[in-house]
């Protein structure tokens, strides 16, 4: 029978440890009705309430930078080809 071997290796290495993979556990308090729609919204998606509350947030607040970079790298490659 063969030896399994494993490879090592390091947390910091690993695409987890990029800071958008991280969680930070934070205390909130949200209207009752915006509550309940988020876990419908949540539902309907089949996704937890909380990973709709990070999505959403993270498109308002980081979505527009992300967009401009995509918009930005197109100009630049239309400026390349003519």
């Amino acid at each position: 029978m063969a030896k399994k071997t494993y490879r090592k290796t390091s947390i910091l290495d690993a695409d987890e440890f990029d800071p958008k993979h991280i969680k930070v556990l934070i205390s909130t308090r949200l209207d009752g009705e915006v509550l309940k729609a988020l876990k419908a919204e949540a539902k309907v998606r089949g996704i937890g309430y909380q990973t709709l509350i990070n999505q959403t947030l993270r498109n308002s607040f980081l979505g527009d930078a992300e967009e401009e970079k995509i918009r930005r790298i197109v100009r630049e490659e239309l400026k390349k080809t003519g």
